[in-house]
């Protein structure tokens, strides 16, 4: 059950950590749970030793599930494929709970109370109150058909089906607490991972998150046998314009640069800032001559276009050298530097030009 107004792509990658979550944590806690369950054998024997036989094998082999269950969670490759094992753990211990307390005498009127914390239980577990409320709406309904079959008191009825309820209700507003925190949790992590992936600047991939990025399409590309190409941009002149007009024209120039290049960039193409005034484009699927059309258009726009929203007497023009990837060998520091050597190039042939790495 997703909040109102959440986002539905953020809702699925939370979804994804708590799953990713419960499997990094429930094995302790799901074996724990199956002791506790073997260790609770000794209430069954004080309030009815003869129904004590028979409940003690409903308590192994509801520990065993458990204890199986604690061995399987890290089994599972996909956080999705576990999902079905959140749900079942919590059900099938309050399912073994509620057969003994059926095959005991008298075990709703002394055992009601202490069987509602298997609602609770299922908070802890699934965690999201869309699961957590169907778990336990399934074990009401459950609890309800094996009263009937017990054929119990109404006193005894209306306690522990009183105690159910109550369960539920503790059992939903910690799984919305819980929830509530996950979500403020998750969302701060987001924050932070992408603050220290994001040039404050300009918004774009930083020089880490650029060469982490770009070393993972590198390699994509060499697996797939896909060629690869790469952009070093640098604005001419950007200093005297710091110097002359002061820096936040400067650092709006290079927002404005930004703005520029974005359109001539495919979704799966890569821009980062290196720092300063220098930037990289990232082009997959790019052979060279492609890639030096892109480098031509985009020096074109900045030369047509780029000036600074505060003053329009600020302008600049770029700079760009091209390297395509040219061996298996080759790793990105590697490509980086053979387009910085053509930027290199341009620079001294005169600026506001394209140079390739041939």
């Amino acid at each position: 059950m997703s909040f109102l107004g959440a986002d539905a792509e953020f809702e699925r990658r939370l979804h994804r950590h708590i799953l990713s979550e419960a499997q990094r944590l429930m094995p302790i806690p799901t074996a724990m749970l199956g002791l506790g369950t073997l260790i609770v054998y000794f209430w069954d024997y004080l309030i009815d030793p003869q129904g004590a036989e028979i409940t003690l094998y409903v308590r192994l082999f509801s520990a065993s599930i458990l204890a199986i269950c604690a061995f399987a969670i890290n089994q599972f490759k996909s956080v999705r494929e576990l999902e079905p094992l959140v749900w079942f753990i919590p059900l099938s211990s309050a399912i073994g709970t509620l057969l003994t307390l059926y095959l005991l005498d008298d075990g709703f009127q002394w055992g009601a109370g202490g069987y509602s914390l298997s609602f609770v239980l299922v908070a802890l577990f699934a965690v999201r109150i869309k699961p957590v409320l169907i778990v336990n709406l399934v074990m009401l309904l459950l609890t309800g058909v094996v009263l009937f079959y017990k054929g119990v008191s109404l006193l005894v009825l209306e306690n522990s089906l009183f105690f159910c309820v109550v369960g539920v209700v503790v059992s939903c507003a910690v799984a919305f607490q819980l929830e509530s925190i996950y979500r403020r949790a998750f969302r701060l992590q987001e924050r932070l991972e992408m603050e220290s992936r994001t040039d404050s600047l300009t918004g774009i991939l930083n020089r880490r998150a650029l060469c982490e990025e770009a070393t993972r399409r590198l390699e994509e590309s060499e697996r797939l046998g896909l060629p690869i190409s790469v952009l070093a941009l640098d604005l001419d002149h950007f200093k005297r314009i710091n110097d002359r007009y002061g820096h936040p024209i400067g650092d709006d120039i290079l927002k404005n640069f930004v703005t520029l290049v974005k359109p001539a960039l495919r979704p799966y193409d890569l821009l980062g800032r290196m720092g300063g005034e220098e930037f990289m484009v990232v082009l997959p699927q790019t052979v060279l001559e492609e890639a030096r059309g892109v480098a031509e258009r985009i020096r074109q726009t900045v030369e047509d276009q780029l000036r600074s929203s505060l003053n329009s007497e600020a302008r600049c023009t770029v700079s760009i050298g091209v390297a395509e990837h040219w061996e298996a060998e080759a790793s990105v520091d590697d490509l980086f530097k053979a387009a910085d050597d053509a930027l290199y190039d341009a620079k001294s042939g005169g600026r506001n030009r394209v140079s390739v790495n041939d």
